[in-house]
């Protein structure tokens, strides 16, 4: 008789005892299978390491036809994230379910992938820790690049708002009770942006956009782009690039509290020209 059977004819005399017995199997189990899923990812790091290192073994893996699944195939600059997608491929990550399990596990390693660590210490830190404990110091580390990298792009956008503020907007543009806020009207200038911020943009700060015309390549464009990329939603620039030559529009703009390098449009408005 199987152990399997013994549990069952258990539970029909002895529920108790039987409840134990099995506690203690799933325990047993569920270390097992954690042990197994560690050594996976380390052995999923370490084909990333390899491929990550010849580039003749990337280009048959790259080329396999497991990624047939993909829209994209993957490219030369894959490479650099050749643990990523080893995972993806180890774990069979064809969904976009399996995708984030396996992208879980290659962040959880990031840390290590960085500063290019040996396959066998990644192993003995999921054996220590475990994976999810080293999921939560990754995303702790890309949170704290991307607070400063926020801060450190604080002074730009400041700069560059400063110079699309720089002219005032008259009250007869739509403004109206707002006419003493810092505003301004982007026209299509040569003049590059201010080194140096000359004011800041507040809560509730406007400016005015044209259409773009044929001018797409003028300065004031390319400022009015990055202004888009930086703050607006996907449905605010459609807007802005549905502008037609001569068209004008008012954008507000908003701080977001606590992010010093972010801005976002909050709403966008015809005017008259």
């Amino acid at each position: 008789m199987s152990k399997d059977s013994d549990l069952l004819q258990i539970a029909k005399k002895d529920p108790l005892t039987a409840a134990r017995l099995c506690q203690n199997e799933v325990t047993m189990y569920e270390k097992g299978v954690r042990e197994r899923l560690h050594y996976f990812i380390a052995v999923g790091y370490a084909i990333g390491h390899t491929l990550a290192r010849d580039y003749k073994e990337w280009q048959v893996f790259k080329n396999s036809s497991f990624w047939g699944f993909r829209k994209k195939r993957l490219k030369n600059k894959d490479q650099q994230h050749a643990h990523l997608h080893a995972m993806v491929f180890v774990f069979s990550a064809t969904t976009s379910q399996l995708y984030d399990r396996a992208w879980k596990y290659a962040v959880a390693v990031e840390p290590f992938w960085e500063k290019g660590a040996k396959p066998q210490e990644v192993l003995n830190a999921l054996r220590k820790v475990g994976v999810e404990e080293l999921l939560k110091q990754s995303l702790e580390i890309r949170a704290q690049r991307k607070k400063e990298r926020q801060e450190k792009w604080g002074d730009h956008i400041d700069t560059y708002l400063a110079d699309l503020f720089e002219k005032p907007v008259s009250p007869a543009e739509g403004m109206g009770d707002n006419a003493e806020s810092d505003t301004a009207s982007v026209n299509n200038t040569e003049e590059d942006p201010p080194k140096r911020p000359r004011s800041k943009a507040h809560t509730g700060d406007q400016t005015v956009v044209d259409g773009s015309g044929e001018e797409k390549s003028s300065a004031e464009q390319r400022k009015k782009a990055k202004l888009l990329r930086l703050t607006a939603s996907r449905a605010v620039r459609k807007q802005v690039r549905g502008l037609a030559a001569g068209e004008k529009a008012r954008l507000t703009i908003k701080r977001v509290e606590g992010q010093p390098g972010k801005v976002r449009v909050v709403s966008f408005k015809k005017i008259a020209s």
